[in-house]
């Protein structure tokens, strides 16, 4: 019953404090989890690609943490990547790379998900939202 109370406890906690570009991971209502903000999105004229950089703050007692960003326009593309919780903030990259066509400036679709495990109590959260990628020579800063 603890177990239940503590996951229902966070998860209304992290729902209540999402803003559209920062995952406050649901074991961070504890003050021990991950917090996560996308900081750019830089498009790749020759390439077709999007690159996504979020800085992420992930305490050492999260043993195991990852994200993953699936963007979609008229092409979609999706990342994967673990993140190492040394207590030190860090800065992660993902190349998203449309196999079956090439990103374009204007406005698409993410779906990011994060997941973290503290002990032995393991969460996830997803959020999708619009954006828009950026023009040529542009990186996009959300929320400035």
């Amino acid at each position: 019953m603890r177990r239940l109370t503590r996951l229902g406890l966070a998860a209304a906690v992290a729902v209540a404090s999402l803003s559209p570009l920062v995952v406050a991971a649901p074991a961070q209502a504890a003050g021990s989890g991950p917090h996560f903000k996308i900081v750019s999105y830089s498009w790749v004229p020759r390439t077709g690609n999007l690159d996504v950089t979020a800085r992420v703050d992930c305490p050492r007692q999260v043993w195991n943490a990852s994200w993953s960003l699936k963007v979609e326009q008229r092409v979609s593309a999706q990342g994967f990547q673990k993140i190492s919780c040394t207590g030190e903030p860090q800065l992660l990259t993902l190349a998203l790379d449309p196999k079956n066509g090439r990103f374009h400036p204007g406005s698409a679709t993410q779906a990011l998900t994060t997941n973290q495990c503290i002990s032995d109590f393991c969460t996830g959260l997803a959020l999708s939202r619009d954006m828009r990628i950026p023009p040529p020579g542009h990186n996009d800063t959300p929320g400035a």
